[in-house]
């Protein structure tokens, strides 16, 4: 590798590493919620989804429901909101009148054991999430004295345990006032979102895969160098035959995890990509033997990083292929195919791909190419996962996990690069410093001593200088040969 791209590399860790610590900091900050909350404003309105649990078998969630409005305007002795949806129906919910004073007044519900249905993908497990949306409407007496920019609080936790398995969130829309005739409405959306705690089902669904990945690359380094670096093929299929097992295996385990779905989940789509690749491994070491070109690693490598992408496509083309198969109005095109991938693949599983990618990719270079900056890649590909994973979109303790242990094995780059540093650091500072030779120094003089030509004669050393060979002396002599060789022949 060119040193200029090593420099480059350098530059561009430093770089991810400092903007990766900077990005997890603010994870320990207090959320802009939270300080609003605590920071009382008036005009208020509050929705709780407080201790809700949540049955993912039946896909239905139980919670508290707590509102609460301070508002300037009198309403009356209650005012009835309802939660409306087009799937669940919804249900209808009753504020009374507990507090009134001058120019404030205070309306609020308490309501345990209120239960709905939500709805998602379980196709996208581990990162799958469930949802409901409610449209909130009511009729009042007179316009609360909200802002146009005003939007409610909507405040939910899960109950123990359900929080160590599941984490919920929500929000709210802008609130909007209309007037019909004498009649005032109310109407704004809320927006209930569980998904599963991050890191926790990734590292039991994904991270295994992603050790059977590394296993399997592994085997590259399984070659006899007398032989051309042809593949063990006795010690490698103890490994093929470790790895047929843990898939059938793991397989059932993550089917149990993710059920009522009716396609493939993510997890299910990693180990029919890894079945693959460990079928490609086993039939082209055999083949190695007999092949005249020898080694085809190459090919195995390259047909699992493309089994680990093309995997991900099933979900998006079967349901749109269904879809448009189903219904006739449902035009198949390019664009329609492209909406429908966010809905199965999480980009986190971006990440995964990179980090398996990686596993074949250095193996491969290191063993077959000799290539001497592996442990360099792999702690650039690591920081840079990192780095991608400190983002909430795309944040998983799994992968920051991983990516934090490619750093970790490529120590010992870290360590030189250190020791270059200080080396660098140490020799410059017992550097001498520059002195102007062209000023004198202080108390010498410039005038030049007195020289003796008698005394530089007598000890200077006598050069000796080659005789010169003459070289016209042999010719001479045979002109004088010749002419007396022609004088005889005369006479």
């Amino acid at each position: 590798m060119p040193k200029r791209l090593v420099v480059m590399a350098w530059l561009l860790i430093a770089m991810l590493s400092v903007l990766s610590t900077a990005q997890y900091v603010t994870y320990f900050a207090p959320t802009p919620l939270s300080e609003s909350i605590s920071h009382r404003r008036f005009p208020d309105f509050i929705i709780y989804f407080s201790d809700a649990s949540y049955d993912f078998a039946s896909r239905q969630i139980t919670f508290r429901l707590q509102m609460d409005i301070h508002s300037a305007t009198d309403q009356g002795n209650s005012i009835t909101f309802k939660f409306s949806n087009p799937i669940t129906g919804g249900f209808w919910k009753r504020l009374n009148l507990t507090y009134s004073q001058q120019n404030e007044y205070a309306y609020q519900c308490n309501e345990v054991g209120v239960h709905d249905s939500m709805y998602g993908l379980s196709e996208r497990y581990p990162y799958e999430y469930y949802e409901i949306n409610y449209n909130v409407a009511a009729g009042v007496d007179r316009p609360f004295d909200f802002d146009n920019e005003f939007i409610p609080y909507v405040v939910p936790y899960m109950a123990y345990p359900d929080s160590l398995r599941w984490l919920i969130s929500g929000s709210a829309s802008k609130v909007t006032q209309e007037v019909s005739s004498s009649n005032y409405f109310v109407d704004f959306t809320v927006k209930i979102r569980v998904e599963r705690m991050p890191g926790y089902s990734s590292m039991i669904s994904l991270f295994p895969v992603w050790t059977a990945n590394v296993v399997l690359a592994s085997l590259i380094f399984l070659v006899d160098p007398s032989k051309g670096k042809l593949p063990r093929v006795r010690e490698r299929l103890a490994i093929y035959i470790s790895l047929f097992v843990f898939i059938s295996g793991f397989m059932v385990s993550v089917g149990s995890q993710a059920s009522a779905k009716w396609l493939f989940s993510t997890s299910e789509l990693f180990l029919f990509a890894l079945l693959s690749s460990t079928m490609a491994f086993a039939m082209l070491s055999f083949l190695s033997r007999y092949r005249a070109d020898g080694n085809q690693d190459h090919a195995a490598v390259a047909f699992s990083i493309l089994s680990c992408v093309s995997f991900l496509w099933i979900d998006p083309i079967f349901y749109t292929w269904d879809v448009g198969r189903l219904d006739p109005v449902y035009n198949l095109t390019l664009g329609k195919f492209l909406e429908v991938i966010p809905f199965f693949v999480d980009s986190r599983v971006i990440l995964w791909v990179v980090l398996i990618a990686t596993a074949y990719i250095v193996p491969y270079a290191k063993v077959h190419h000799d290539f001497r900056r592996a442990r360099l890649t792999l702690l650039l590909v690591g920081v840079f996962v990192f780095w991608l994973a400190s983002f909430k979109t795309l944040h998983d303790p799994a992968i920051a996990l991983v990516s934090a242990g490619y750093i970790l094995f490529s120590w010992r780059e870290i360590v030189n690069i250190l020791r270059k540093a200080i080396h660098s650091v140490d020799h410059s500072r017992s550097a001498p410093e520059y002195q102007d030779t062209t000023q004198p120094l202080e108390g010498a003089s410039l005038e030049m001593p007195a020289l003796d030509l008698a005394e530089a004669e007598a000890t200077a050393p006598k050069i000796i200088k080659p005789k010169r060979r003459k070289r016209g002396a042999p010719k001479q002599k045979k002109r004088k040969r010749l002419r007396k060789s022609q004088a005889i022949g005369r006479a």
